[in-house]
């Protein structure tokens, strides 16, 4: 089924854009989602505008997106946990763990920009965010002891 989206779908495109989709995949959820809409005339008139719309909001996200990147690049951020004498933790240090302490800055990075498997182990580990493919900074993890 043909369908112009109406917001940015993961793996699918942006708004304005027309791609073929399986009928059920639009029926259930793009459509009901207010995703897409039936790819008539007038949704084919209105993708024009819908695009030059969504493709200057792409190229202000990533700028801002590519400012935040530079901001944190390099930096080295603490998370504390409670750990037993080995260093081993009690639970894990996450993606969102790690995301809450560098969006403390003002940054609005998500789960999809983070390179990050859980850590079990007090240490300095090593994290990418990436913007795309060629853009991207490298990041310090330190996990230490909570003190109390």
């Amino acid at each position: 089924m043909k369908v112009v989206l109406q917001d940015r779908v993961a793996n699918l495109g942006i708004a304005g854009d027309i791609v073929i989709v399986k009928d059920g995949y639009a029926r259930n959820f793009l459509i009901p989602q207010g995703l897409a809409k039936f790819a008539d005339q007038a949704a084919l008139n209105e993708a024009e505008a819908l695009r030059a719309k969504a493709e200057k909001a792409e190229v202000e996200r990533l700028a801002k997106m590519e400012e935040q990147l530079k901001a944190v690049e390099g930096k080295s951020f603490t998370i504390e946990r409670k750990a037993d004498d080995n260093g081993s933790l009690f639970g894990s240090v996450s993606a969102k763990d790690v995301l809450d302490r560098i969006n403390e800055g003002g940054s609005t990075f998500t789960e999809a920009d983070l390179s990050w498997e859980a850590k079990k182990e007090v240490g300095e580990y090593e994290a990418t965010l990436w913007l795309d493919s060629e853009r991207n900074a490298k990041i310090t993890i330190n996990i230490t002891e909570e003190t109390e």
